[in-house]
């Protein structure tokens, strides 16, 4: 990006005026990936009632759905 060129959120403003847009930085997986580590977050608050619901299971549960949104951040890479 050249020095003289602001920079916005979205576009990158050239000195021409014109706006050239950039790529997101993060595609679904990545999101996906954090609402599935938020789901996991929540259930964490709950653990204990879904314990005793559930029992070991609970656990299991929430094991499962901490991998599985790693495993979307990871495989993302940080491409749309």
């Amino acid at each position: 990006m050249p020095r003289d060129a602001t920079y916005d959120a979205r576009h990158v403003i050239e000195p021409s005026g014109g706006f050239v847009p950039q790529e997101p930085k993060h595609g679904p997986r990545f999101w996906l990936g954090n609402g599935l580590l938020a789901l996991a977050a929540v259930f964490l608050l709950f653990l204990d009632q879904a314990a005793q619901w559930l029992g070991t299971g609970a656990v299991a549960i929430w094991m499962g759905l901490v991998a599985i949104g790693v495993y979307f951040i990871v495989r993302d890479g940080g491409r749309p």
